[in-house]
């Protein structure tokens, strides 16, 4: 049997990987836990299942403390549910939106936290295919599906995202 060690680096990216996601792990934890109280645990996991398959390959904001990461997150979060549990919008307006904030996604991804190495030219085109695939899937299925409350809510977490797409790169 051999035996084989990380290199420094890999440990480096090891620990950054492991950080992430206890962060990560922490804030869902925290919201989950007000948004339970708060008898909206479903519109929740609606919330933060869209938050993360939009933001997965487009990256966003970026906050230098965890602190603020967690007020950025909930308040995009919450928004998003509050928006999508109270206004619609009919059909044509919520497709047409939706593609809207799909070119803006697609345009501005990826976009990645100052302490992340650049990407390749490869593997930002295929992070835009990715993310231009997913909002194309959301598109088809808010357009064919009966509207309610937990589509409504991924249509607002993706007008959200476009926007804080934006304002990440502005910010940059």
């Amino acid at each position: 049997m051999t035996k084989t060690e990380l290199t420094k680096s890999e440990k480096a990216i090891l620990i950054f990987y492991l950080k992430g996601f206890l962060s990560d792990l922490s804030k869902a934890l925290i919201f989950f836990i007000i948004f339970y109280i708060l008898g909206l645990h479903k519109e929740f996991f609606c919330g933060i299942f869209f938050l993360t398959i939009f933001r997965m390959y487009s990256g966003g904001l970026h906050c230098k403390t965890y602190f603020g990461c967690l007020i950025i997150s909930f308040v995009i979060l919450s928004s998003g549910i509050a928006l999508g549990s109270k206004l619609f919008f009919t059909k044509l307006i919520t497709t047409t939106i939706c593609i809207l904030c799909g070119i803006i996604t697609i345009i501005y991804t990826p976009i990645l936290s100052r302490t992340r190495p650049a990407l390749s030219k490869e593997a930002i085109y295929h992070a835009k295919v990715h993310v231009a695939f997913i909002i194309l899937l959301f598109i088809i299925f808010q357009t064919y599906f009966k509207p309610n409350t937990y589509i409504n809510i991924g249509f607002w977490i993706l007008i959200l995202h476009a926007t804080q797409l934006v304002v990440a790169r502005i910010r940059r």
